[in-house]
């Protein structure tokens, strides 16, 4: 604490002596501070690459958005921002830079100069938190600046992979109104609005600016590409076998206690389904103890099971050990046998006494121990809803007889519905004429009103036969009765589940025990629901998403009477972000599907649908118009039939709105991050010549994290509420849910909350101090040759530590057209308060289970800063050819490489699943103890098959290192061209190497060129990327088009065996623009124009990827041709 006191006291000190010493009378300076360096220079002077894109560039160009300029930059790679939300990380409505593709925490964003408040939500596969550009106010920007180089030595933490510094119009005066709506086919488009005005008053200048930006959504459905049928162009990706409506078990829990006994009372049925899919696709070999049986079931020569007391009968065979044999109910013969692996199958038939022409059916189920009667509590099968093809279609097909599947991406949105204000002001006032003082106010708000997603999202655990928490739909359900109705005799419905109560007789075991008992009766059981709540009924859900940031500070700055130049300020900024995404309560789910649904039914109700109480109906008689791209029907007829068979009580056919209101919850959190930082740099040159700058830095930064009540782990840990369940007479909570001490805010619970798809979260508030001192000398050797030294000492304190950065960057002016320059330095990034700390909870489908599983993440203390090396080597080279009147050439090569080490990352739990289990079952390992396979006592996975993951922890680690190099080739040409002038330019990216390292939990790989979808800590790189333009300006008119290419690339870095790895095609779009200045009109008008704007002229699809939309978003945009118009008036 002493230390930090003195480091606070020196930084402050430091301030008070630049205040104070600033009214001393000096020179004043005319070059600029020029990013990447605190000396003051033009920008032609500097030894780093730097390009600049000033604002009649940005206009010529049609004023894009700050996102659409970074991500039309070569050097950007893997931008968030025009995201879908699969790949935007619950982003949606903020946007980032990525520099070179090592992060969008790994480069420097600042305003004027200095530095942003991070955006408060992270980047979730990395927890890396970053700048939200889409707060930068778009009218008031003078210039972009950018330095495509490591400058942690000059800036300290963040600027590994360079630096973005947005300088705004701070000298502007008058007024400017700038309007314009860009049309976008499927969409309502966007509209813009700018407003600048700047004054004079005396000394005192002040600017101000306004913005309002509209987006208008864009569904994923008006693109025939992005919602294609399943397997298309061999993409999986956008469909589930989880839908709505489902598919049914038919089962009788003749002892639900049973159920509840297996590891944590909705597992033995899961273990089935997974068995039972391995039955079906292939024999295998099965990841299970060898002490377990599997059993052979007997089918009657009409392929129902031979049944005895409602249960179906074991042969004598039973087979020992892992091998599982797929179940063949067709004729076995010789004649059938096409292959050595099909003989296989045969004699292992054989040697359990089948013979040909026995028409047999195999079918297994896993014994929760030695002696247990497995066969008298399940058997397996399952038929999906007999309108499954009528709702989507040919799709219907593509996943076997047992589930329909369902298309989720179809109620996604593109462009989600968004509104976005800013405000940014300045004030100088100039004491003296060497003594000014400098305010900036920022603010700005973006909301996403209505992030429209899936109607609802699956359940985590897929087969759930608990009574409390199970999808059981009881056999007297108003639904069920109504769908047996229609479809009792029909084969299709019955034939994969013989042996049961058929649908057409189901009404029978509907007894009075069912009606008028308590609802907790398990012979009420009449069918297990696999699927969703809701599905292709529709609507969207609707979430929300809103962030707000503010922006405060303050300098002075100024030069003393012996020629130093001061520079102080003090910065305070905070950006807040709130957003809620809708889930279904899994307890009131289960309780809904029995009878004992919506907000007016009271705890100890025991009549079903009575009283206020409402059924849950999973049916497809529950819907009236299918909301599907391949629906091939308008209206459903079960619909109206249902609800006649029901005497005409919508109660148990139709899922109303309040019912559905009920069973959801919108999950979310209000995350605010804080950075107040003041600072103080003196500089000046000798009398030799020697440019130099000194400063110190202290920054604060906060991060807090308020989770709303409903998804607090320290509130709601379990899937049910210990204290207030409906089912407390029949379940051991305990034994669903560990719920650690009560009321205690430690991370001591296992749950993951109370909803069916979405995991809760924790709150967190942490704060963390960092000092930095730094300097810089630029030293000219020769009238041609100059070195600048920079270094930086930066403190994070405790376990973090420190850093030393320095860097050498030399300039070596060859000949009057030609430069040399080159810099080498280390850079670094201290690990942010998210990464550092806390806990947070997410969903993931984990294959071996079959289902979505809980997948912890902590933070480490122990975290070390990322470091890298980095080197450019460059050329420029500018000159007049005399190839035509006033002509000029400008050339520019730069190569640049990045050594980046212990890139701070999540851990991989597919790679901590592969480390710890192999084919005979858990083995342990380094990270075994990261898996859990049960609750409490029964955690442990020893002796168990992956099947039985329950959750796993992930930490944040340092991760492999990464080596990258490429060039960056500039080509500029201007001339006069009749009366008017031409320029023609071309830009190129070219990436060469990009290495991931090995590490204990990866081997080294090679990432270039690929999609990299598969590893969370990665983005697209694409090897190059192509910017060609032409300009013609003629008196008022100005002309310009720019060709962009995007090359080809991998989507996928490992494919399973005997699948192909596609090429992401390589795209090459056309923009043309087109101004018109209103000076022709009235010369009074010289500062106004028009201006249209085509992007993407030929309405060019986005290459295929095999991502959930089929198009890679972080490179290419889904959009087609857009049309832009807007005016600029200045009065």
């Amino acid at each position: 604490m002493g230390d930090l006191i003195f480091r606070k006291s020196v930084l402050l000190g430091a301030f008070a002596l630049g205040m104070s010493l600033s009214s001393v009378h000096a020179q004043g300076v005319d070059e600029v501070i020029v990013t990447g360096s605190y000396i003051k220079q033009s920008a032609e002077d500097a030894p780093v690459p730097v390009d600049v894109i000033n604002s009649e560039e940005l206009f010529n160009l049609g004023s894009p958005s700050v996102v659409e300029l970074i991500k039309t930059l070569g050097v950007s790679s893997g931008v968030d921002g025009e995201t879908n939300q699969f790949q935007s990380n619950g982003l949606e409505g903020t946007a980032n830079v990525n520099l070179r593709g090592l992060g969008a925490g790994r480069n420097l964003v600042m305003l004027n100069g200095r530095r942003n408040v991070f955006s408060p939500y992270p980047i979730s596969e990395q927890q890396q938190l970053f700048v939200d550009i889409n707060m930068i106010p778009g009218v008031a920007i003078d210039r972009v600046e950018l330095l495509k180089d490591g400058a942690a030595a000059t800036y300290g933490s963040d600027a590994i992979s360079g630096v973005v510094n947005f300088i705004t119009r701070n000298d502007f005066e008058g007024y400017e109104m700038a309007l314009s709506h860009k049309d976008i086919d499927g969409s309502d488009g966007d509209q813009d609005l700018g407003l600048i005005w700047g004054k004079n008053f005396g000394k005192t200048h002040v600017m101000a600016s306004f913005g309002y930006n509209k987006r208008n959504k864009l569904q994923a459905r008006s693109r025939d590409w992005a919602v294609q049928n399943y397997g298309y162009k061999g993409n999986t990706l956008g469909y589930t076998g989880i839908p709505n409506p489902g598919s049914y078990f038919p089962i009788e829990l003749a002892d639900a206690a049973d159920v509840a006994a297996d590891t944590n009372g909705r597992t033995a049925l899961n273990d089935i389904i997974r068995i039972q899919r391995q039955r079906v696709n292939i024999a295998s070999t099965l990841d299970v103890d060898e002490s377990k049986k599997y059993v052979v079931y007997a089918l009657n020569a009409d392929n129902s099971y031979v049944m005895e007391g409602g249960n179906p009968v074991a042969t004598a065979k039973t087979i020992s050990g892992h091998e599982l044999i797929e179940a063949i109910k067709d004729d076995p013969n010789t004649d059938a046998v096409e292959s050595g692996f099909q003989q296989f199958k045969l004699e292992k038939l054989q040697g359990l006494g089948v013979n040909p022409g026995d028409t047999i059916g195999l079918t297994a189920a896993r014994n929760t121990d030695d002696t247990a009667d497995l066969q008298n509590l399940y058997t397996l099968g399952s038929v999906r809803d007999a309108r499954c093809e009528d709702f989507v279609g040919d799709s219907a097909n593509t996943r076997g007889r047992a589930n329909c599947t369902y298309n989720y991406v179809y109620y996604d949105n593109l462009i989600e519905e968004e509104e976005r204000y800013n405000f940014f002001a300045t004030l100088t006032h100039d004491f003296t004429d060497d003594m000014r003082l400098s305010a900036e106010l920022l603010w700005g708000n973006n909301e996403v009103p209505e992030w429209n997603t899936s109607p609802s999202y699956p359940p985590q655990v897929l087969v759930d036969t608990d009574i409390t928490t199970g999808r059981i739909i009881p056999s007297y359900h108003p639904g069920l009765l109504a769908y047996a109705n229609l479809y009792g005799s029909d084969p299709a419905a019955n034939a994969a589940v013989p042996g049961h109560p058929d649908l057409e007789t189901l009404s029978e075991v509907a007894d009075e025990n069912c009606t008028v008992t308590s609802r907790e009766d398990p012979s009420c059981a009449g069918l297990l629901f696999f699927g969703r709540p809701f599905g292709i009924s529709g609507p969207p859900n609707v979430g929300s998403r809103e962030h707000e940031t503010l922006k405060l500070s303050v300098g002075l700055e100024g030069t003393f009477d012996n020629e130093i130049d001061y520079t102080t300020s003090v910065i305070f900024s905070e950006s807040e972000g709130t957003r809620d995404s809708p889930d279904t309560y899994i307890e009131r789910w289960s309780a809904a599907l029995k009878g004992f649904g919506g907000p007016n039914c009271a705890a100890d109700e025991t009549t079903p649908g009575a009283n206020g109480c409402l059924y849950y109906n999973p049916f497809s008689n529950a819907i009236l118009t299918p909301d599907s791209k391949y629906a091939t029907l308008s209206e459903n007829p079960d619909y109206a039939a249902a609800i006649d068979f029901n005497g005409g009580e919508e109660n148990g056919i139709v899922n109303s709105k309040e019912l559905r209101d009920w069973m959801q919850y919108s999950l979310g959190s209000t995350v605010t991050s804080e950075l107040t930082v003041a600072e103080a740099v003196f500089s000046g040159e000798s009398e030799i010549g020697v440019g130099w700058a000194l400063g110190a830095q202290l920054r604060n930064e906060s991060y807090e994290i308020d989770v709303f009540e409903g998804n607090d782990l320290h509130v709601n840990p379990c899937i049910t509420d210990a204290e207030n369940t409906r089912w407390r007479a029949l379940n051991d909570v305990a034994a669903l849910c560990d719920r650690g001490t009560t009321g205690s805010t430690s991370d001591d619970y296992e749950g993951s909350g109370q909803f069916g798809f979405l995991a809760g979260a924790t709150p967190f508030d942490e704060e963390q101090d960092i000092f930095a001192v730094f300097g810089e000398v630029a030293i000219p050797f020769t009238e041609n040759l100059e070195t600048q030294l920079s270094m930086r000492y930066e403190d994070y304190g405790g376990t973090v530590g420190n850093s030393f950065d320095p860097k050498i960057a030399v300039r070596y002016q060859a000949s009057d057209a030609m430069v040399v320059r080159g810099s080498a330095s280390t850079t670094f990034r201290g690990p942010t308060l998210n990464q550092l700390g806390g806990r947070s909870t997410t969903l993931s489908f984990v294959g071996p289970t079959g289902s979505f599983k809980a997948i912890d993440t902590f933070g480490s203390a122990d975290l070390e800063p990322e470091t890298a090396t980095t080197a450019n080597l460059g050329i420029v080279y500018d000159y007049e050819p005399n190839w035509g009147t006033n002509d000029a050439l400008t050339v520019s090569a730069d190569y640049w490489s990045f050594d980046f080490k212990d890139p701070i990352i999540k851990q991989s739990f597919t790679d901590i699943i592969s480390q710890s289990f192999g084919s005979t079952g858990y083995i342990g390992g380094t990270y075994g103890s990261q898996i859990s396979c049960g609750f409490g006592a029964d955690a442990s996975c020893e002796g168990k098959a992956s099947s039985s993951i329950q959750r796993i922890k992930v930490n944040m680690i340092n991760g492999p290192d990464i080596e990258t190099d490429g060039f960056d080739i500039r080509l500029d040409y201007d001339r006069e061209l009749g009366n008017g002038e031409l320029s023609l330019g071309a830009q190129l990216t070219l990436v060469t190497s990009y290495d991931v390292g090995s590490s204990d939990l990866n081997n080294s790989f090679d990432a270039l060129g690929k999609l990299n979808d598969r590893v969370s800590y990665l983005r697209p790189v694409v090897e190059e990327k192509w910017q060609i333009s032409a300009g013609y300006v003629l008196q008022e008119h100005t002309f310009n088009t720019v060709l962009n290419l995007t090359g080809s690339y991998q989507d996928s870095l490992t494919r399973a065996a005997g699948s192909s790895i596609r090429d992401v095609e390589e795209q090459t779009t056309l923009d043309l623009h087109y101004n018109l200045s209103l000076s022709a009109l009235n010369q009074d008008l010289a500062e106004s124009a028009l201006w249209v704007s085509i992007y993407n002229a030929t309405d060019e699809d986005p290459p295929f990827a095999r991502l959930d939309l089929n198009y890679d978003p972080y490179t290419h945009n889904p959009f087609g041709r857009i049309i832009k118009v807007g005016v600029r008036h200045r009065f």
